[in-house]
């Protein structure tokens, strides 16, 4: 089962394979996790979400539709949860990400100190981000998604992922040159 595509295990779990809805969860829980954590930046409420998401996408596995992307399936709900978890807690939507990256083993000491610094900045930086850009810069370069599965998943078009990520990565390059001091 390790071989089969997302799309193949959501058609299995579809047709009732238990086993098959196992493995996507294995496969997607990091991501849907740091992408509600992202949202709410909260880790217990982003654990919430994305077990909630989880079970709605079981629930509901017999309406994925065959021959469509899962990925942006299943972000579609997440993003779902995490708003329906704002509206009833009546919380502030904050972002956070927390994208790991890791560290080559011939690095020195202070090349790693230094790659984590700017990582950090990097995440402050999306931290910063109103909702509508940190969204899509996410899940572009944390959870690697193409245009289209972004527009599918947050229900936008292509279009306006482009553009959103244009002018996500431009206020991105202020804030950065601001707090590394970069000169223009």
């Amino acid at each position: 089962m390790e071989h089969l595509t997302d799309e193949e295990l959501a058609e299995r779990a579809g047709l009732g394979d238990k086993g098959a809805f196992d493995r996507l969860v294995t496969r997607y829980w990091k991501r849907i996790y740091g992408y509600a954590f992202m949202m709410l930046r909260s880790r217990e409420d982003a654990e919430d979400v994305a077990q909630e998401t989880f079970l709605k996408a079981f629930r509901g596995r017999e309406r994925f539709e065959k021959g469509r992307p899962f990925a942006p399936w299943l972000y579609r709900i997440a993003t779902n949860t995490c708003v329906d978890e704002v509206r009833s807690r009546k919380k502030d939507i904050a972002r956070s990400v927390d994208i790991e990256v890791a560290a080559r083993g011939d690095d020195t000491p202070p090349e790693v100190y230094e790659r984590e610094e700017t990582r950090q900045l990097v995440r402050e930086a999306i931290l910063e981000l109103p909702e509508t850009y940190s969204q899509v810069v996410y899940l572009r370069y944390a959870a690697g998604m193409s245009y289209r599965e972004i527009g599918a998943a947050l229900a936008i078009t292509e279009a306006a992922v482009e553009m959103r990520l244009f002018r996500g990565k431009r206020m991105m390059r202020s804030l950065l040159r601001r707090s590394l001091k970069w000169e223009s």
